[in-house]
This record gives C-alpha cells, sequence and structure tokens, in this order.
C-alpha cells in the first residue's frame, strides 16, 4: 500500500509520536496488569472453593455414618451430659472428637 503525502508534510512526519506511543504502552499495561490481578484472584477463589467441597464431602460421609447408625449406638449416647456424645472418635484419626480434643484409647 502507498501512502500518499498530503501537502504541506515532511516525510518524517509520518507515523506515531513518542507521546503516542508512551500513551498506548501505559494504557496496554495497565490491562496487563488488571488481567494478572484476576487471574490471582481466580487462583484464590479457586483454592477457596476446592476448601469449601472437600469441608462438604467430609460432613456428608460423617452423616452418612451417622445415619446408618442405630439409635441405641454407644456412639451416639452421652455420656457426660454435655450434649455430645463424650470420648468418641468419630473419624478414625486417633483424636477424641469432642470440644476437647484428648487421645482416644
Amino acid at each position: 500500500m502507498i501512502l500518499e503525502q498530503k501537502p504541506g508534510l515532511k516525510d518524517r512526519e509520518y507515523g506515531f509520536t513518542l507521546v503516542e506511543v508512551l500513551i498506548a504502552s501505559c494504557v496496554l499495561s495497565i490491562g496487563i496488569l488488571a488481567v494478572a490481578f484476576m487471574q490471582i484472584s481466580a487462583i484464590q477463589g479457586n483454592a477457596t472453593a476446592c476448601g469449601i467441597t472437600d469441608a462438604s464431602a467430609r460432613a456428608g460421609e460423617l452423616l452418612e455414618k451417622f445415619m446408618s447408625l442405630p439409635y441405641n449406638d454407644p456412639l451416639l449416647q452421652d455420656m457426660d451430659g454435655d450434649g455430645y456424645a463424650s470420648d468418641q472418635d468419630l473419624d478414625g484419626n486417633g483424636v477424641d472428637d469432642d470440644d476437647e480434643g484428648s487421645q482416644v484409647d
């Protein structure tokens, strides 16, 4: 494509000025930074969602375990009157699942 020179313009007056290039590069860098911050936010949101999903699956498993127990099962008995089944290791990790966290023998 051949550019026709307008009357009164010299050869060195074609193209972009340094100020125009500087402004364009600033606009481009702001856009790239915005995309980078959005990516960071998306990664953090995915990590949070993964934790919530794991917790929900674990709670569902425990609920299913409780629902399969008969009403007179010892795991469901409140031995010390605090409203919780005491000294019970419900999830099998070796730690008492009440609020004290003592080791189960």
